[in-house]
This record gives structure tokens, C-alpha cells and sequence, in this order.
């Protein structure tokens, strides 16, 4: 839910109109906060992300004088819409189910650097 739509549900359901600043209270007095979602695809193997974590906690462990760490990062534009933050209970991680039909297009750039 978006602070308007609060307040145009507050006009249509009570005949009130209150100000985005109202709304923002109400968000707050109900423990909410603005947080924006994580996005869940329904391709992702749970076991292999666990398997790779526990791996790469390993390895850092083990590591010795020889061995170079890289860091890595990447921007990717997509034509997937951009998941935005939304009003959620604080604690709750607000999940976005994304379309995995194929149709969507993206171009990947990455570097990495070793500090």
C-alpha cells in the first residue's frame, strides 16, 4: 500500500480527507515502515544457495597467504519492472514474485578488483 492510497481509501471509506503527512503517521502508529521488497524468483534452488553459502564461508576460512580475493560488482538493466519500496510491518520482508517466461531483456556489465 502507498501513503495515496491510504489516504483515498480513508476519503472513500470515511468521508474524510487527510493530508500525506496524516497518512504517514498512520503508517508509523501501526508499526509500519517503508522498506523496499526483495525479489524471489521460482528458479532458485534453496539446497544449492545453501550448498554455495556454506562453500564460500569455507573457503574464507581455510584461505592462506597465497590466495586472492577479488571483489566483484555488476549493474544489470532490465526490462523487468523496478521493484520500489513499499509500507510493510517493520520485521517483514515484503517478497516481489518476478516472471520467468523468458521475455525479458537485460544487459549485464561487471568488473572486479583485488584490494
Amino acid at each position: 500500500m502507498t501513503v495515496g492510497l491510504l489516504v483515498n481509501w480513508v476519503s472513500l471509506n470515511f468521508n474524510k480527507k487527510i493530508s500525506l503527512c496524516t497518512a504517514y503517521n498512520i503508517f508509523s502508529i501501526l508499526n509500519y515502515s517503508k522498506i523496499r521488497a526483495k525479489k524471489l524468483s521460482n528458479k532458485i534452488c534453496k539446497e544449492t544457495l545453501t550448498n554455495f553459502r556454506e562453500e564460500l564461508s569455507n573457503l574464507i576460512i581455510s584461505k592462506d597467504e597465497n590466495t586472492i580475493i577479488l571483489y566483484e560488482n555488476e549493474a544489470i538493466v532490465t526490462s523487468e519492472a523496478y521493484a520500489t519500496a513499499i509500507w510493510t510491518k517493520v520485521g517483514v520482508q515484503p517478497i516481489v514474485k518476478t516472471l520467468q517466461d523468458g521475455t525479458r531483456k537485460r544487459s549485464v556489465v561487471f568488473g572486479a578488483t583485488n584490494a
